[in-house]
């Protein structure tokens, strides 16, 4: 049988996906100068395996791009660099 519900029952609790985005992101697009990166950290594995990629938020999109990077003498870890476009 269905339940109808009212449109503001408090008994009704909606799922939302919306998590608490890290700031470096808005700190990324809204201080930073073109150009600027950060790196999220990742396992070789899955960097070579093309996995764990960061999703990007909607309100960023077309304004950052992902590279996957590997350890060098700056950047010692695996990951994927956030890197801010013109």
């Amino acid at each position: 049988m269905t339940t109808f519900y009212e449109e503001h029952d408090p008994s009704v609790v909606y799922y939302s996906k919306k998590g608490n985005l890290d700031p470096a992101w808005g700190v990324l697009i809204h201080e930073k100068p073109v150009g600027t990166r950060f790196i999220i950290a990742a396992s070789e594995y899955d960097v070579k395996a093309g996995r764990k990629r960061p999703h990007i938020p909607v309100k960023y999109k077309g304004r950052v791009t992902t590279k996957a990077v590997k350890p060098s003498a700056n950047q010692p870890d695996w990951g994927y660099a956030v890197i801010k476009k013109a």
